[in-house]
């Protein structure tokens, strides 16, 4: 059922497309680096966004830890993250779009179940 024939006449009501991007690597220019949603914004359906966040910064700090130039712990900080958020941020877009196609709840838990098993590995 369409949204609008709900709709009291004469309400209020913001109505906008759920969207995640899949922002292109680098996430640093110079010494300035994009984390979580800044970097990799993503539809609500996996409930990991902020989990993702968190492990962005672990991950940054861990590599700080090392001692490389800032350019090599920039570029290594990405390479460990690019596939978990892409995961998320993809996992995240085709559940919604499963949801929005009324597709099969199968269709949708199994998508669910093959990220949620790869986010449980070692960062």
């Amino acid at each position: 059922m369409p949204i609008d024939t709900n709709l009291v006449p004469g309400a209020y009501v913001n109505v906008r497309p759920l969207e995640g991007f899949e922002m292109e690597t680098p996430w640093h220019r110079g010494r300035v680096l994009l984390i979580g949603d800044a970097a990799h914004p993503t539809t609500p359906q996996l409930a990991s966004g902020a989990g993702i966040a968190v492990e962005d910064a672990l991950v940054l700090a861990e590599e700080f830890t090392r001692g490389l130039p800032v350019e090599e712990t920039l570029q290594a900080y990405t390479e460990r993250r690019e596939w978990r958020c892409r995961l998320v941020v993809s996992s995240s877009v085709k559940i919604g779009q499963l949801e929005q196609a009324r597709a099969p709840v199968e269709e949708q838990t199994a998508i669910v179940e093959y990220a949620l098993a790869r986010l449980a590995e070692p960062v």
